[in-house]
């Protein structure tokens, strides 16, 4: 894929089609209290037409998964960030006694695209007739495509703003249209969708959200109420807050050579972390990203990492890597 559409999704608009869709239809009376008491947001009350984001997490307080919540009056949408859906199913049933919850797999029901860059929100905007689009984080809403009724939702970008578009698998006029649009406004492959995402410093399932670390280690503080009630692995990740207990941080590295997955990080013949993403970035080089103990996080930091038969020389940077001056 050209560097133009990874400068378009910087600079202008891009479009990405993504591969997998997860969609857990969830219905019933008591479907918020379950997941409000088995998450770290404040997820009671998600007025109609909005969403949230919130953590599953273990009971010693460790990424299960990463779920985004869509309130639709009269059902909701849970969205797992990774390819787990009968996994989080699986979680949620153990924790269920009687309440009134019922779920439904709608994943095969729907595409999804992603409209990436500055000039999303006026793309979507001329489309719909000039009515503006909601500008809250998750807020959704309906918006008509080649005569094809889609929802759109404002998404975490990779770039400067997302929104990512819902259509219904069985209407393939939307299809003819983003393919019909790539002249303008061209595609974005999954490599440079990578490359944005790592250079961003965004962490995704199964590389650097996983039952191995903690939303705190992960950068995840954002998605975490602390006023709220009880949850399941709500005192550790207190407790590990008000002590300020955290062991690992996410950060980024930069390299001469591309760094293999799972690389481990060696400082003075120790194991300090390990690696988890890494892509070869336009603008910055080899770069990668990872977890290190706490007290290794400094910026600017040469460390050495070593796949068990090559070593390699790296500089640790706090993230994102678009600080970065070349």
């Amino acid at each position: 894929m050209p560097i133009t559409s990874y400068n378009a999704a910087l600079h202008s608009v891009a479009w990405f089609e993504h591969p997998n869709v997860n969609i857990l239809q969830v219905s019933g009376e008591d479907a918020l209290d379950l997941l409000q008491r088995m998450s770290t947001n404040d997820v009671h009350e998600i007025p109609k037409g909005t969403g949230k984001q919130t953590i599953l997490t273990s009971d010693k307080g460790r990424i299960v998964d990463i779920l985004t919540a869509i309130n639709f009056g009269e059902y909701h949408w849970w969205l797992p960030s990774g390819n787990n859906l009968g996994e989080t199913v699986q979680w949620f049933r153990k924790y269920i006694i009687m309440d009134d919850v019922r779920f439904m797999d709608v994943s095969d029901q729907w595409h999804c695209f992603e409209i990436i860059g500055p000039s999303a929100s006026q793309v979507l905007t001329e489309l719909n007739n000039q009515f503006p689009l909601k500008p809250e984080l998750f807020s959704i809403q309906k918006i008509i495509i080649e005569n094809v009724h889609c929802l759109v939702m404002r998404v975490p970008s990779i770039s400067d703003v997302s929104y990512k578009i819902f259509a219904p698998h069985q209407q393939i006029d939307i299809l003819s249209w983003f393919l019909g649009i790539s002249e303008s406004i061209p595609e974005i492959d999954f490599l440079d969708y990578e490359i944005l995402r790592i250079e961003k410093g965004i962490g995704k399932s199964p590389n650097e959200y996983t039952i191995n670390q903690n939303p705190l280690e992960a950068g995840l503080i954002h998605l975490i109420n602390f006023k709220k009630g009880c949850y399941i692995g709500q005192e550790v990740i207190a407790r590990l807050d008000t002590y300020n207990k955290v062991k690992s941080r996410l950060v980024g590295f930069k390299s001469g050579l591309l760094l293999p997955f799972g690389a481990k990080i060696i400082i003075d013949n120790n194991e300090v972390g390990h690696i988890t993403s890494c892509c070869e970035s336009y603008q910055f080089g080899f770069i990668s990203l990872g977890y290190i103990r706490q007290e290794y996080a400094i910026d600017g930091i040469k460390i050495q990492m070593n796949d068990g038969s090559e070593s390699y020389d790296a500089e640790l940077t706090i993230l994102p890597f678009h600080k970065i001056q070349k």
